[in-house]
């Protein structure tokens, strides 16, 4: 009887950690969170370091609402048609993004390759499903200065509307 009674605590247990387990990326207030560091294989720090700021600036105009300064973070050949589908979304959203991470999976003197978790919330009222997105990004060198030349989305994972910024 005792063995039973402490396989059924264990299994409680066992469930009551599942159930509370933290999510990989936490949803609360990113100010709760760890600083935001670079991590992965990074063969030249300072490149990494600049490109993670780029990506940051580029976040923050995104915020904002910027498009001049989110359009200067891309190469000269994206720009123009990315100004005018950018444009689209920030007439017709009001989101909020969220650098979440930032990984170095190659990087050469001139290029950078990462992949990083975003979480993006709707603080508007047009629908739009609150998530989180595996972003893969490539940063080149044009003109001695780093620039974002493109990114694609691999994976995302939907929050419930409980996490809506409200």
């Amino acid at each position: 009887m005792k063995k039973t009674g402490f396989y059924f605590l264990l299994l409680i247990l066992l469930i009551a950690t599942i159930y509370f387990k933290a999510p990989d990326f936490p949803l609360s207030d990113s100010s709760q969170r760890e600083p935001l560091t670079i991590t992965g294989r990074v063969t030249d720090l300072v490149a990494a370091e600049e490109c993670f700021k780029l990506l940051k600036q580029s976040i923050v105009a995104t915020n904002k609402k910027d498009l001049d300064s989110y359009i200067d973070t891309l190469v000269k050949d994206a720009q123009e048609a990315t100004a005018k589908q950018l444009q689209i979304v920030f007439d017709s959203y009001d989101l909020k993004h969220e650098l979440l991470s930032f990984q170095v999976l190659n990087q050469k003197k001139d290029s950078l390759f990462v992949v990083v978790y975003q979480k993006t919330i709707n603080q508007g009222r047009q629908h739009y499903q609150n998530h989180i997105a595996q972003i893969h990004y490539t940063f080149l060198k044009e003109k001695n200065q780093w620039k974002i030349q493109q990114s694609f989305i691999t994976n995302t994972e939907l929050l419930d509307e409980s996490t809506r910024a409200f």
